[in-house]
């Protein structure tokens, strides 16, 4: 999961603007039964083809990315952040989000594995008071204001679960060698938020680690060849220079698991000088001195 700002209401996807309507009939009457998944979907077809005209805008604002685990997925689900027909934890006495099931800021793009399978599903522990109907105004009509998810009362809940607009989560997650990610915060949403959407699965773990691994191991070859004179000391210098630039590059938004490369940066000498197998203070001082903006001095 990364922060992502790019979500606006100037970005809302026509056919959820067009759904307004049947949205207040939702709304006023817990028509659950009336919630279309074409709708939150935006499906349409435009010269016999079939087209996701939701689904398309949440791939493009979040780089093809799965907004929780970060993995890429060109073909998401539209994954509602807060359920809209259920809450697990609530049983019968919660019937589920329905006033939300055409809201933008309650609409995420979601792997399989994080939204279904063994991820989130219907799960929504919170920390607050639990909001349980909409609110309306004065002229009858839904509140929309309070449809959003960053807004009161719904903000209130204090969910478990992080939203990915909302929550900077650089404060909550911590990696080790492995791949593992584990919560830091004291709240406990970050370790609730790994294990709502199943992020310590195994195929994640294996290219986590394959990510940590890859720098270690490209930084141990640029060694080798110095040593077997393969690079001289300003080939070797460059090369060097590279995979800590190829470091700065993986942070990048679009890249798959860019929060953990973020996390790379900060915790250097935990993830990458510890598992070289000679020169650690050689990497570790020159990593210093390229993340000062300095020259790299061996």
């Amino acid at each position: 999961m990364i922060y992502n700002n790019r979500k606006s209401r100037s970005s809302t996807p026509k056919p959820l603007i067009d759904a307004e309507g049947d949205l207040e009939v939702i709304a006023k009457n817990a028509a659950k039964e009336n919630i279309k998944d074409r709708v939150y979907k935006g499906k349409r077809t435009v010269n016999g083809v079939e087209i996701f005209e939701v689904r398309r805008k949440l791939r493009e604002l979040y780089y093809n990315k799965c907004a929780y685990c970060e993995s890429k997925e060109h073909k998401p689900e539209v994954e509602h952040y807060r359920p809209k027909k259920g809450v697990k934890e609530e049983g019968k006495a919660h019937l589920g989000y329905y006033w939300l099931c055409y809201e933008w800021s309650n609409l995420l793009p979601a792997c399989h594995y994080c939204n279904t399978d063994k991820g989130k599903k219907t799960q929504f522990p919170i920390i607050g008071k639990r909001v349980y109907k909409p609110d309306f105004l004065g002229n009858g009509k839904l509140d929309k204001a309070k449809c959003k998810a960053k807004n009161a009362p719904l903000i209130n809940e204090l969910p478990y679960l992080l939203h990915p607009e909302i929550d900077n989560p650089k404060p909550f997650f911590k990696f080790d060698t492995t791949g593992k990610i584990e919560g830091l915060d004291a709240a406990n949403r970050g370790e609730k938020t790994i294990e709502i959407c199943d992020l310590n699965r195994d195929n994640l773990l294996f290219h986590r680690k394959k990510l940590i691994d890859g720098f270690v191991k490209s930084i141990n070859r640029t060694f080798s060849q110095l040593k077997t004179e393969i690079l001289n000391k300003e080939g070797f210098k460059a090369q060097l220079l590279e995979v800590f630039k190829d470091l700065d590059e993986a942070t990048a938004p679009n890249r798959e698991f860019s929060l953990l490369a973020q996390y790379i940066q900060e915790h250097f000498e935990a993830l990458i000088c510890l598992q070289l197998s000679k020169n650690r203070n050689i990497v570790k001082f020159a990593y210093k001195h390229y993340r000062n903006e300095n020259p790299i001095k061996i």
